[in-house]
């Protein structure tokens, strides 16, 4: 045979090797998906069963659920609700979904989350009350941060439109867009505004509509204190492994749930 030619019973062996090892790797990348979905699931549960624990304490927990539940069910409850992500309760499945959202995206983001605190501001019984004058109206997670003096003020009214002369509340950082409550559905922007307190407000707010605007850089502006509520205060920090790595799944956070309170207004 020529120089430098492989025979063909050399380049078939080569060839069964190699998609043997593929198959093994696939094997492999299979299992660990397997096991990290295990373990998604057991840190799901033991946060779901805590934050329901959480909101059934706050004194707008039908509020509560009404405004998580069209965040999570858009399209209201199917037959199938009751078992998304493991879980057999109707409320369960409503903050898994809520959950499982935040955890990949703070997470992704490399931040370890250490405390969740449950929140039932003034705004979330105006949010659910417009959720029911309209049926249709979807919601978006978004975030908000803010300096540290006006976190509790926040936990306690929620996010209000500034209008100094009706509720207090000043311009704090600019008005680019118009007047309005500004949030964000990614997490750069917020973090600055958070600047050291490690804490983010995860907010629910209305998608599109009338008083929503939204800009290319992932701003959500809203014009009246109705179309957005608080409903959760993360607190975190960047000093220990993050609750969700990045990698080829999506979504793997470590086995650690974070622990959950509701908001007591300081004394």
């Amino acid at each position: 045979k020529p120089a430098g030619v492989v025979p063909a019973w050399v380049a078939a062996r080569q060839q069964r090797r190699e998609e043997r090892e593929a198959e093994q790797k696939r094997l492999r990348e299979e299992l660990e998906r397997l096991e990290m979905l295990r373990r998604q699931a057991t840190v799901l549960r033991a946060a779901t069963s805590a934050l329901d624990g959480c909101v059934a304490a706050t004194p707008l927990a039908e509020e509560w659920r009404t405004v998580v539940q069209r965040f999570a069910f858009p399209d209201g409850p199917s037959e199938t609700t009751e078992r998304v992500l493991g879980t057999e309760d109707m409320a369960h499945s409503i903050y898994a979904r809520l959950l499982w959202a935040i955890f990949e995206v703070l997470g992704a983001s490399g931040l370890h989350i250490s405390r969740i605190v449950v929140l039932s501001p003034d705004t979330l019984r105006l949010l659910a009350q417009y959720l029911e004058r309209e049926p249709r109206a979807r919601l978006k997670l978004l975030f908000h941060g803010t300096r540290r003096e006006a976190i509790d003020p926040i936990s306690r009214q929620g996010l209000l439109v500034p209008r100094p002369h009706i509720n207090g509340v000043r311009v704090a950082n600019g008005s680019a867009y118009g007047l309005g409550i500004y949030t964000s559905e990614t997490l750069s922007t917020p973090m600055s505004f958070a600047g050291s307190t490690e804490s983010l407000f995860v907010c629910l707010g209305v998608s599109e509509g009338s008083g929503v605007k939204s800009a290319s850089n992932g701003f959500f502006i809203f014009s009246e204190d109705w179309l957005v509520a608080p409903v959760l205060r993360v607190q975190h920090t960047r000093s220990q492994l993050p609750n969700v790595t990045p990698g080829p799944y999506a979504g793997t956070f470590r086995v650690s749930a974070p622990s959950f309170a509701p908001y007591v207004p300081p004394t």
